[in-house]
């Protein structure tokens, strides 16, 4: 059998992210069942990945074209009050953005956040978020990169858990289904690249925001504990779905990373999907505004 050429896999590709915009106009309108909680990964304070379009800018931008999550399920959500696309920061008027080139960069100008080192923090936030809103009620989680990481310490984390002290409020509970999307839930081999003298200039020299990347290796402590059998267990016994997604080019977080350990664990709420071809982890080309992505979540959040 020959391989498949690579014109060739981007056509098919093309014909694929094709079919799944036919398919959304198509979608009938819906109603949320639950509270949806959209959360950011690593350096998307503002939340872009689910709320502003940064793919197919410039001449290949089709027009009338819903480019991000956010405007399909305005379009098509009958409860909109239900959607919530969290930022995790404390202020969020400290919110700044520069884009170039079709792409945003963010910076959280002093926010308390930029002195976080770790995803246990944003837990402890992202707890505090979803429980302003709704509580204890039940609620969908739908997650990219770190927010996923975020989501399982904050679902799965007792206080006695952690021995760093960074978690200090009750897990959040009523998580019905989390969907994670190239989250890097046995660590990044990437996030050893944060500890380059290129990434100190890009962190602007910033020790806090560098540890937040490097406590993404598959070897901190914080993805270590993570991994452990016993707070697996707790994450699969407090949800009742997980949903993994992931993309086949994605070198932040390669196929091998974006699945949850299963050994020692029960899969029968583990819903997993293959890798979205040609799909990398964010920005233009990135699997969260992926037309295949966006239907499969759709089709997820209306059932």
């Amino acid at each position: 059998m020959f391989k498949t050429t690579k014109p060739k896999q981007r056509a098919l590709v093309t014909q694929e992210r094709k079919r799944a915009r036919d398919k959304l106009t198509k979608l009938e309108k819906f109603e949320l069942k639950r509270d949806v909680f959209f959360v950011h990964g690593w350096g998307d304070e503002a939340n872009v990945c689910w709320t502003e379009p940064y793919m197919e800018v410039g001449p290949n931008r089709e027009a009338n074209w819903q480019y991000h999550i956010k405007g399909w399920l305005e379009k098509n959500v009958v409860n909109k009050d239900k959607m919530h696309f969290i930022k995790l920061v404390v202020d969020e008027n400290k919110i700044t953005r520069f884009k170039k080139r079709g792409h945003t960069k963010i910076d959280t100008d002093g926010d308390k956040t930029y002195y976080y080192i770790c995803f246990y923090q944003f837990a402890e936030l992202l707890k505090k978020k979803i429980k302003e809103t709704c509580g204890d009620k039940q609620c969908d989680l739908v997650c990219h990169s770190m927010g996923g990481l975020d989501a399982v310490a904050a679902i799965a984390l007792d206080k006695e858990d952690d021995d760093n002290d960074f978690i200090k409020s009750p897990y959040l509970k009523g998580v019905n289904k989390l969907i994670t999307v190239a989250t890097p839930h046995q660590g990044s081999p990437r996030a050893k690249a944060a500890e380059s003298v290129i990434a100190k200039l890009l962190f602007n020299n910033s020790v806090y925001i560098q540890a937040q990347g490097i406590n993404m290796d598959a070897k901190r402590e914080f993805i270590t504990k993570i991994n452990t059998p016993k707070i697996r267990k707790k994450l699969i016994n407090r949800i009742n779905e997980l949903h993994e997604f992931g993309g086949a080019r994605d070198f932040v977080v390669p196929q091998g990373c974006w699945r949850i350990r299963t050994d020692g664990i029960s899969t029968n709420k583990i819903i997993k999907y293959q890798p979205m071809a040609l799909a990398t982890h964010s920005q233009q080309g990135g699997i969260t505004q992926d037309p295949r992505l966006i239907l499969a979540v759709m089709k997820i959040l209306s059932n």
